[in-house]
């Protein structure tokens, strides 16, 4: 599933650590059960995937607890989250460009919507439509809330000055903190609409940008094209992501690792030694599934401790209590706590 592969920059979580410092909170809480350290963020070749980014969103959500915490969050997300992009778009000759060119390469994007742009009179209508087998990581207004603050961000910045729409419409109800949404927007949101969509000026789209570059801006997209090559490369054969795609199959019992070799048509050993080579082991990646598992599983109010247990391969509640605690220096209860459920 391309939701386990890891294939996106991890630029981005440099802006999320400053942010969440600022909140109060250390990597390990927020990178909890991504299997990523704070040390991997200062790594230029770490990738990561749509769950552990789903992940670290769930655990922001869950640490800050506040309303309109998307907004506060897409608003720190500015143009260099994208990596190598963030220049083609920089660079660009116009804003049109810019948005074209996001939209070309959107697989680096690494968006759960799709932008559909229509023009109306001399307005631009950006329908909004959730991609199709990929699921909200905490919720559609959380969702919402961070692509409405990060394009108005993202744009400011192409810019060079502040943006907003100049009218939001959402297709759900108004929030109980919807005045947050009139805060951050600066222009009427209106709910319970047929779609959503966001509107600004046509005539924006032929703005120069002010740091447009020809030269830097072709470079720039000759090293995404290469970026898309990577990807697929990274797609097709991984062998510590191919190993989280098989054990993400697995509803009941886990397999070990004789079995996932088999399930990857190798021997075990063979097996080992690739893990070896891209600095893992099957223990790792296994008890990462594990914790994976127990914090999707706890979200469930539904599923006893024990039956909790059972789901993440453990035999007895007392085991899982010990292992949790060490991955997390919490028990699941205490974790299961701090949980808005």
């Amino acid at each position: 599933m391309i939701s386990d592969r890891a294939i996106y920059p991890a630029s981005e979580l440099n802006l999320i650590e400053q942010f969440m410092r600022q909140e109060g909170f250390k990597a390990h809480e927020w990178l909890l059960g991504t299997g990523l350290r704070k040390e991997d963020m200062k790594r230029p070749d770490i990738r990561v995937s749509y769950n552990q980014f789903d992940l670290i969103y769930r655990n922001i959500y869950r640490l800050i607890q506040k309303p309109g915490v998307g907004f506060r969050v897409g608003k720190i997300l500015n143009l260099s989250r994208w990596s190598i992009l963030t220049s083609a778009l920089i660079c660009s000759p116009t804003l049109g460009h810019a948005l074209q060119v996001a939209n070309d390469y959107r697989l680096l994007v690494r968006s759960r919507f799709d932008l559909i742009p229509k023009r109306v009179g001399d307005t631009l209508h950006i329908n909004i439509n959730q991609k199709k087998n990929l699921a909200y990581p905490v919720n559609e207004q959380f969702s919402f809330e961070i692509l409405i603050a990060s394009l108005s961000r993202q744009i400011s910045d192409l810019l060079g000055q502040r943006f907003t729409f100049t009218d939001i419409y959402l297709h759900y109800p108004p929030p109980l903190h919807k005045t947050h949404y009139q805060r951050y927007s600066a222009n009427p949101v209106q709910f319970g609409q047929a779609s959503s969509r966001l509107c600004l000026p046509v005539n924006l789209l032929s703005r120069p940008l002010p740091l447009t570059n020809e030269i830097t801006y072709r470079q720039s997209l000759s090293l995404c094209q290469k970026d898309l090559e990577e990807i697929n490369q990274i797609q097709s054969g991984h062998i510590d992501w191919l190993v989280r795609a098989e054990l993400a199959k697995c509803q009941n019992t886990l397999p070990n690792l004789d079995e996932i070799a088999d399930q990857l048509k190798m021997g075990p050993r063979t097996l080992r030694r690739k893990l070896k080579a891209v600095g893992t082991c099957y223990r790792r990646l296994y008890q990462e599934h594990q914790l994976n598992m127990a914090i999707s599983a706890l979200s469930n109010p539904n599923l006893s401790l024990g039956e909790v247990a059972f789901k993440c391969g453990f035999s007895h509640t007392a085991s899982f209590n010990k292992a949790f605690f060490s991955w997390t220096q919490q028990t699941p209860k205490q974790y299961r706590n701090t949980l808005d459920i």
